[in-house]
């Protein structure tokens, strides 16, 4: 099975010839890179999109998004003299038991030398492991198959069992293109800091273009099957509480369903991600962080958290600079509980990575999420 990363370059690459354009590539901080020319700067590369497609705010991520465009290769090396360095020595692998690593490959002589020797055999490894999915990030995307359907999953790398830990379900919003949906990994970035942070991050992908709608009632099924094989598969680490997360359409589901009764003894948070100005109806038993872009006209409005805060013994509302991020944080919160919101100055709704969060946004999102813990 192909994962989804290559598909998705494949089929945005596919997509975009369709249009007659060439791939601008993007950076975390939207600047493009590599290749000759940009979709941007090609002529109706947009327009022909729309037009073989039909869908505007799909075009845009991808043309926003994909790259074809290469780095030139460095010049060749210059040999050294002498005998070369012997190879590392082997990683253990990563499983609780797991067997030695084997040895380091031997090292290249340089000019006139002789090889150096190969390294020694690593240390058995005793972190938890799931089998076919790797751990640690970032950008790595492990599919694994829970009903069916296709997950991936996060987790932290040489984490002994009985390591405390957050699990996050990460809900994409409204995306008609199959192959990118898994853009919410990118828009709320913590699959990278997963394993210095201690979450497990478990991203599914709706059957239709929303959560919830045109799926024949499979949806919400499913969500509470990829709930029970985390738990049940990942339960070798101590998982402390589980947070929602979703972006637009994504915000507006997790919304209800983190309020599901059945879940009422697992959801500590939810992290609305432009997903207007609705609190919960569970705010009463669950931490909520809200985002939204100062240019978001798409699902516009910032969350009102007083009465739930004040509910939770949290401190007066208190404003602050982040990068260029506003928050707004009810601070000293009895208990576990946290409430902040983040106003993203010059960001719209989230179909350009230009308008993702920054990192240092990223940083104290998941640091809120981890206080919980």
């Amino acid at each position: 099975m192909k994962t989804l990363g290559l598909w998705a370059s494949l089929s945005m690459a596919a997509m975009l010839m369709s249009c007659g354009g060439s791939g601008k590539g993007a950076d975390g901080d939207g600047s493009s890179s590599g290749g000759a020319s940009s979709c941007a700067a090609s002529v109706g590369c947009l327009e022909k999109c729309v037009c073989a497609t039909g869908d505007q705010v799909t075009c845009e991520v991808a043309c926003a998004a994909s790259s074809t465009g290469g780095t030139g290769g460095t010049s060749p090396a210059t040999g050294g003299a002498g005998p070369g360095t012997g190879g590392a020595a082997g990683t253990g692998g990563v499983s609780t038991g797991g067997a030695a690593g084997a040895g380091g490959d031997p090292g290249t002589g340089g000019v006139g030398g002789d090889p150096g020797a190969g390294g020694a055999a690593g240390a058995p490894g005793n972190g938890v492991v799931i089998p076919g999915a790797t751990c640690g990030g970032p950008n790595v995307q492990s599919p694994i198959s829970i009903g069916g359907r296709e997950v991936l999953i996060d987790y932290p790398c040489d984490r002994p069992p009985g390591t405390p830990v957050t699990f996050i379900l990460n809900l994409h919003g409204t995306m008609s293109i199959e192959v990118l949906k898994p853009y919410i990994r990118g828009y709320f970035n913590a699959a990278p800091v997963s394993t210095q942070n201690d979450l497990v991050i478990a991203t599914p992908l709706a059957i239709g273009s929303q959560w919830g709608r045109q799926d024949g009632g499979q949806d919400s099924p499913h969500l509470h099957e990829v709930i029970d094989w985390v738990y049940a598969e990942l339960g070798a680490f101590d998982i402390r509480n589980m947070w929602m997360v979703g972006h637009s359409w994504g915000a507006i589901y997790a919304r209800t369903f983190v309020c599901l009764p059945e879940l009422s003894s697992r959801a500590a948070g939810v992290v609305l991600m432009a997903g207007g100005s609705s609190m919960p109806a569970c705010s009463d038993r669950v931490s909520v962080l809200g985002t939204v872009g100062e240019l978001d006209f798409t699902v516009p409005g910032e969350l009102n958290q007083d009465a739930a805060a004040q509910a939770h013994g949290c401190g007066a509302a208190a404003l602050s600079m982040l990068g260029n991020t506003q928050v707004t944080e009810w601070p000293s919160c009895a208990g576990v509980f946290v409430h902040k919101n983040y106003f993203m100055l010059g960001k719209a709704h989230g179909t350009d990575p230009v308008d993702w969060p920054e990192v240092i946004m990223r940083d104290d999102l998941v640091a809120a999420v981890v206080s919980t813990r």
